[in-house]
């Protein structure tokens, strides 16, 4: 017979367990198969000479930060020119794919396509955390993109200069 603490502490470690295996549960299959296949088109974006000399270069928005960037609109000049710049063009989606976002080493914005993210800097989030160390990042789970609200997989790789990592570049798939 087991004593009521016996009880409570078999109890807590079974609902650890099940919490454990719960987060340990694999993406959908279909959205592993996007997933690998975006961080393919990533990795070859990532090598482009044009994106890594913009990586390495570094926001164009010197001194911007989120609470700044959110009270630009999308017609703000800071926001064109970095959604219009040369390397910008290169940062088209392919079908499948949400925005492509290009980030410096320190997580800020550099380039991007399409609206206007909302986010100028991302060096707390996982995404960014993950592959500034040269890892790719795949996220666990499946959550509604933030500006379109759908069905996503937010995945990142490093954007290296030769073996070093001088920016992140991301996206999600649909």
């Amino acid at each position: 017979m087991l004593s009521r603490r016996q009880w409570l502490l078999s109890v807590a470690s079974s609902c650890l367990l099940m919490s454990t295996v719960v987060q340990a549960e694999a993406l959908p299959a279909d959205f592993q198969a996007k997933a690998d296949k975006g961080i393919q088109v990533l990795k070859q974006l990532a090598g482009d000479a044009a994106i890594v000399a913009a990586a390495k270069a570094g926001t164009p928005a010197a001194g911007m930060t989120n609470a700044k960037w959110s009270d630009l609109t999308d017609q703000d000049a800071t926001v064109k020119a970095m959604g219009t710049a040369a390397v910008s063009a290169k940062l088209t989606p392919p079908a499948g794919m949400g925005k492509l976002f290009l980030r410096d080493k320190d997580g800020n914005l550099v380039a991007f396509k399409g609206d206007k993210p909302f986010l100028f800097n991302i060096a707390n989030r996982p995404n960014y955390k993950k592959s500034i160390t040269g890892e790719d990042f795949i996220a666990d789970k499946v959550a509604p993109d933030p500006s379109t609200q759908k069905p996503s997989v937010q995945i990142a790789v490093a954007v290296k200069d030769g073996v070093t990592v001088v920016g992140v570049l991301h996206a999600s798939v649909e």
